[in-house]
């Protein structure tokens, strides 16, 4: 029995998520034209929804000829997940290629860590969240090396790691719809639009925070989403949550922000009953984060210390995501001006001028204009702004490997290299499918008030703030893809919920 205190937070997020949504969707379909960063060569956005939600039809149909009271195990998924995983493999092998920007540093300083040679700290000292990221890839690369495979070889197993944390995210999903919403129809149908949607990109390719961890997010909701009957486990599965937590936050900060989401929403269901339970509850989650903390400093201390008054903070991202030049996207002149104070302080305060500086220019009218601008960056590109990442400097695309065979590597880089003879469909393919997921997670919002939902909704709902807030990044988003693909799901149930009443009130009026 919910109490009181968790319908208001629900109701309350629910609304706050319609708004965020709907915000979103206003801008993608009726707004698309105006000028924004990282745009990408759509067709019609209309016609892309219709398309995309068409496509889902289609595909929800064919797992709904399935009867609601047959079970649907999680071997199915994990079968199909495992086809795919074989064919994402071979496909990465054939279109890999190495990059610049922050993943050419991290892997080279990822294989010096792994030959015990010395790494270049100073970039670690302004960006220090990358430093458990490459000390994750220089114990896969060091496993690669004593195998005996050559450095093109170990660099190359990167990407099949996170083909694996692809798949793991996969059927995270799965249960987590069938968890949610008890339907195991919906449960593969949110499969098949995770494989369609994160099977296929390309982004899996590129060893980077970004798909290394997009397991984390739907594994700590999966976690809070159990009910386990004795406090001892209940307590447990609390501490692992915190752990995971710290580990998400220095692996990606904004994977964090799924944490207190969850964490609030679950207070607020807290009943007079469960007072005892409580301090044993927080307990643990405090001890997993002190734990996670000193388990993540620990596993980088040999990597060297770092000169923490040259960290990058949250307002130096505040006043790039304020720069009306680059439209709130990534900015070297700023890099250049944060990075030219010595200290922390100076920095923070230089920042914070900037930034208040920028929203006086612009004026309430030229922030909402900038604003907007931004979440279409964020919001109106389903590869997540696939080879836009410094793609202006020749960055993105640096090295690219001879070609595997003569006949699947240039079939498939044609799809995933801007320029190919199907790029073009490949953006638009996998923007109407994700337009589709968005439009689907606002009909979530009608769907009767839950604590789970409300959990996803809360946690999409910072993940929308962070973007509004801070520098302009689709692919921060592709983390949060599968909790997207949670509301859809609920989406799609709440509209067919809808549509009931009105189905049999038409069977009855035919047998008359």
């Amino acid at each position: 029995m919910e109490t009181k205190t968790l319908r208001i937070t629900e109701k309350a997020i629910y609304i706050l998520w319609g708004l965020c949504c709907s915000a979103v969707m206003v801008l993608n379909l009726f707004f698309s034209h105006v000028k924004y960063a990282c745009r990408q060569d759509l067709i019609s956005e209309w016609a892309l929804l219709f398309l995309g939600l068409m496509g889902l039809g289609v595909l929800c149909f064919g797992f709904f000829r399935i009867p609601k009271e047959r079970k649907v195990p999680l071997g199915l998924p994990a079968l199909v997940g495992l086809l795919f995983l074989c064919f994402q493999i071979i496909s990465v092998r054939s279109y890999y290629f190495t990059t610049k920007w922050d993943v050419e540093t991290i892997i080279r300083n990822a294989f010096c860590a792994a030959r015990g040679e010395p790494v270049s700290i100073s970039y670690y000292s302004r960006y220090p969240n990358n430093l458990l990221l490459t000390r994750i890839f220089s114990l896969i690369l060091r496993l690669c090396m004593a195998a005996g495979l050559s450095d093109e070889q170990a660099y190359a197993a990167l990407p099949v790691f996170q083909c694996l944390i692809s798949y793991a995210a996969g059927l995270l999903t799965f249960v987590s719809v069938r968890e949610v919403t008890g339907d195991g129809r919906l449960a593969l149908t949110a499969h098949g639009m995770f494989l369609l949607l994160i099977g296929l990109s390309p982004w899996v390719s590129i060893p980077y925070s970004d798909a290394a961890g997009i397991v984390l997010p739907v594994l700590i909701f999966r976690l809070s989403t159990l009910r386990p009957r004795t406090l001892g486990k209940n307590a447990l599965r609390w501490f692992i949550i915190g752990l995971l937590g710290v580990f998400g936050y220095r692996l990606k900060p904004t994977i964090f922000i799924v944490l207190p989401a969850v964490c609030l929403v679950n207070a607020a269901a807290f009943r007079s009953a469960d007072i005892k339970g409580i301090p044993a509850v927080v307990g643990a989650c405090l001890a997993g984060l002190i734990l996670g903390t000193v388990a993540a400093d620990a596993a980088v201390s040999d990597l060297g210390p770092i000169n923490r008054e040259s960290a990058f903070g949250p307002v130096h991202f505040l006043a790039m995501g304020l720069n009306r030049k680059t439209m709130g996207y990534y900015s070297h002149e700023d890099v250049n001006y944060s990075g030219s104070f010595e200290t922390s302080e100076e920095r923070t305060r230089a920042d914070l001028l900037l930034a208040e500086k920028r929203i006086r220019n612009m004026g309430a009218a030229g922030l909402s204009k900038h604003l907007a601008r931004k979440l279409l960056t964020d919001y109106n590109d389903g590869t997540f702004a696939w080879t836009m990442e410094e793609i202006e400097k020749g960055r993105f695309f640096f090295k690219i490997p001879k070609e595997t065979d003569p006949f699947f590597s240039p079939f498939i880089r044609s799809f995933y290299y801007s320029g190919g003879a199907h790029f073009r469909l490949f953006v638009n393919f996998e923007t109407a499918l994700w337009l589709a997921i968005l439009a689907l997670s606002f009909a979530a919002v009608f769907s009767r008030p839950d604590r789970n939902t409300a959990a996803v909704m809360l946690s999409v709902t910072g993940m929308f703030a962070y973007n509004l807030l801070f520098e302009a990044r689709a692919r921060y988003l592709y983390v949060y893809a599968p909790l997207y693909i949670i509301l859809a799901a609920v989406g799609i149930e709440t509209i067919l919920k809808r549509f009931r009443p009105v189905k049999e009130k038409w069977g009855k009026r035919k047998t008359i």
